[in-house]
């Protein structure tokens, strides 16, 4: 998402070490904008405004930006450049509790809005949970509490340039996708297919040749 600056980019002290920075969004007037120690500096668009405004009737939520590294130094070298003109592109990283969840999910989809796994944000204190995740066991009609994080690392290759580091990495790119591979099977041998196979309607009356029976397996 993004939002327009009103006023200069606020100064942080880990701007150049941090992997991202954070900033709450809280309502500015009749739009909503990303907020540093109570001053507003960047403004989202009316339809987004709109939509968050939507979002948040009659629920407790925190909606929190987040700003990577080399977006926040772009930003910042765009405003000496256009000033007001400037742009910052960040994550919308939704927080509430999760009885809330499909509802918010419900809202999102409407709006055409649909919620990505979070590149920053996800903490061990915080539990996760995609309401637009294909969830395996809630297709089988159980309750899923939280949506498993696959997370992807960089991993130190050999300095040595030896085949023991990149024999690792071929064993450690398989299992993750013999797991990938494993979760999508259990979802599609969940699914239901006896509706697709069942036989279509045909009017006989314009063929002329003699129909034989196909019987499914």
């Amino acid at each position: 998402m993004r939002a327009q600056l009103r006023l200069p980019p606020p100064h942080r002290r880990d701007a150049i070490i941090a992997p991202s920075q954070c900033f709450d969004i809280c309502q500015h007037g009749a739009f909503y904008a990303l907020d540093s120690l109570g001053a507003k500096f960047a403004v989202l668009n009316k339809k987004i405004c709109q939509d968050i405004k939507d979002l948040l009737a009659g629920r407790d939520l925190r909606l929190q930006a987040y700003v990577s590294r080399e977006e926040w130094t772009r930003t910042g070298q765009q405003w000496e450049r256009e000033k007001a003109a400037a742009v910052v592109n960040f994550d919308l990283n939704i927080y509430g509790s999760r009885k809330d969840a499909n509802g918010v999910g419900k809202v999102l989809s409407s709006a055409m809005l649909f919620l990505q796994r979070p590149l920053y944000g996800i903490g061990s204190n915080v539990v996760y949970y995609n309401p637009h995740y294909l969830h395996a066991e809630e297709i089988r009609g159980n309750e899923v509490s939280e949506t498993p994080i696959s997370i992807t690392q960089d991993r130190p290759s050999d300095p040595h340039g030896g085949s023991e580091g990149q024999a690792k990495k071929a064993v450690q790119d398989e299992v993750d996708q013999t797991s990938d591979t494993g979760e999508i099977d259990t979802i599609l041998n969940s699914l239901s297919h006896h509706n697709i196979l069942a036989k279509s309607a045909t009017d006989r009356s314009i063929i002329k040749s003699t129909l034989i029976e196909c019987v499914w397996p």
